[in-house]
């Protein structure tokens, strides 16, 4: 990309409005943006228009100096985004995660559920498609009904602070544990 481009935050600080707010704003399709792997980007054409429509009122908050705007967003657990130590879901994402439990709830069969989110363009990270292995990690990840285990802990110490800050759930942990039994049978009627 040859114009300049403004990273998630810079452009919630420009725009005077929450991290978050700015991913909702993306996942409804009202921010108009660009993607470049996993990151979100916006030019200024992509900011001009959407002042112009005026598609959010916008609140002021405390500016922050701009030498601190330009780091590009953190990658957490598909759903979330690791920002400045803070931990923000990722609307879109979240969708697609949502989707999947309730339709392996459904269906059980993740050979199905795989099949049916490649082919609705549900993918788990730009440029990806879901295979059945990244289907049954996200399905057994119980950080998705809030639980975040010891191992994923210790991995993201040094990038959250764990102290004010946790991972919101996506799915109810009744859902989750649904979808645990669910994987359990299907993996002793492949392998008996």
């Amino acid at each position: 990309m040859n114009e300049t481009t403004f990273s998630v935050k810079a452009v919630a600080q420009e725009l005077g409005l929450s991290i978050p707010t700015v991913y909702k704003l993306v996942g409804e399709g009202r921010l108009p943006h660009r993607r470049l792997g996993n990151r979100i980007l916006f030019t200024k054409d992509d900011l001009a228009l959407f002042l112009s429509e005026k598609a959010v009122p916008m609140r002021r908050h405390r500016r922050v100096p701009q030498s601190i705007a330009v780091d590009p967003i953190g990658r957490g657990p598909l759903g979330y985004a690791i920002v400045d130590g803070r931990v923000h879901m990722v609307p879109s994402e979240t969708q697609t995660v949502t989707a999947a439990f309730d339709l392996y709830r459904r269906v059980r069969n993740v050979r199905a559920v795989t099949g049916f989110l490649n082919s609705r363009g549900m993918n788990p990270f730009p440029g990806t498609r879901w295979s059945e292995e990244l289907l049954v990690r996200v399905l057994s990840n119980s950080i998705y009904c809030g639980k975040l285990p010891r191992a994923k802990r210790r991995e993201l110490e040094g990038k959250v602070d764990f102290r004010r800050e946790t991972f919101q759930p996506i799915v109810s942990r009744h859902l989750f544990a649904e979808v645990q039994q669910f994987l359990d049978e299907e993996k002793r009627s492949i392998h008996p």
